[in-house]
């Protein structure tokens, strides 16, 4: 597989289930050692994993702390994601789409250049997957999202650029202005089986 990325924007990557999506996350990210990889790549990247992994027993706000002492910075982004209210709220009491807003936000609060989204819609009622839809979109705009799901119909208008995992090989399926007139791409991922 060879994959390169543009600098900012949205990357859908769409497969059944047990097709390679997370296992071509994890080779990216440096995670899976059984494949040779030539990963060229200047951008700090950040993997969202498919499970929500937070302190269950701590306040929201001191999730975010993990990642990030700036108190300013991390108001910003409890406002940014109307969460504000909930800053001293346990983690326990949120409710699964609130979690990943928060899981999102710390992720964020690292200041990656890459951001992996490993399924970013599982276990999300449909009111809270189109608010984490809705986020990713606006997060495109300034840092490259790339999503792995089975959920076509919910990102397709998000999405600038879309690939298909069928039979291990990934086929491209859709590409928009962004990507054709951003030359200058700045991470480049070659992944050969061994």
């Amino acid at each position: 597989l060879n994959l390169s990325f543009p600098d900012h924007g949205c990357i859908t990557i769409y497969g059944e289930s047990g097709s390679g999506k997370t296992t071509l996350f994890q080779i990216i990210a440096g995670l899976y050692k059984d494949y040779e990889e030539n990963i060229e790549n200047n951008r700090k990247i950040e993997y969202l994993f498919q499970e929500i992994e937070l302190f269950e027993n701590l306040s929201v706000y001191d999730n975010l702390l993990f990642a990030n002492l700036d108190n300013e910075k991390i108001d910003h982004l409890l406002e940014k994601f109307d969460m504000i209210e909930l800053k001293n709220q346990k983690v326990k009491k949120l409710s699964n789409g609130e979690k990943r807003r928060v899981q999102i936000m710390r992720s964020l609060l690292n200041e990656p250049d890459l951001l992996l989204m490993d399924e970013p819609s599982a276990s999300l009622d449909q009111k809270n997957a189109v608010i984490v839809c809705d986020m990713i979109k606006q997060l495109s705009k300034e840092i490259t999202v790339v999503i792995t799901t089975h959920d076509e119909a919910l990102f397709d208008d998000v999405a600038d650029i879309s690939y298909r995992i069928e039979h291990r090989s990934l086929e491209l399926i859709k590409e928009n202005s962004l990507s054709q007139l951003d030359h200058d791409r700045k991470g480049h991922e070659s992944v050969k089986k061994k």
